[in-house]
């Protein structure tokens, strides 16, 4: 197999586990998003590595490296989208989790209010007999 070709497998792979990651967030899984995450960020070093590859490949072979640069960005706009939607997918979420936490934060504030208006006074015993 070919560095390109390893490349392309390595994509494809990132690709998946993007899919994989946008479902578990709507899924609001999120030991699973983690988890695809961490994935994720250790695929970067090998696709690094393997575009350094790709290219002394394609140098060494005399290719034209414009078209296949183009096809590389190609593919990459279109996991920057994927992950663009994961982001959005991940901010939606933490908002609303914000607005569920801000709204149990005054409900207990009210709960509160309604204990020290409802709960009787005790007076210390002690007090009368001293």
């Amino acid at each position: 197999m070919t560095a390109e070709n390893s490349l392309h497998e390595a994509y494809k792979d990132w690709q998946k586990l993007a899919e994989q990651e946008g479902d578990a967030i709507r899924e609001r899984d999120w030991l699973r998003v983690s988890d695809y995450q961490n994935r994720l960020k250790a695929l970067q070093p090998r696709i690094i590595r393997l575009t350094a590859l790709v290219r002394q490949e394609w140098q060494q072979m005399g290719i034209d490296r414009a078209p296949k640069e183009a096809d590389l960005r190609r593919m990459i706009s279109g996991l920057i989208e994927i992950e663009k939607q994961n982001s959005s997918a991940l901010t939606a979420a933490k908002e609303g989790a914000r607005e569920k936490l801000d709204q149990l934060d005054l409900a207990r504030q009210n709960l509160k209010r309604v204990q020290r208006t409802y709960s009787p006074a005790y007076l210390a015993v002690w007090n009368s007999f001293s």
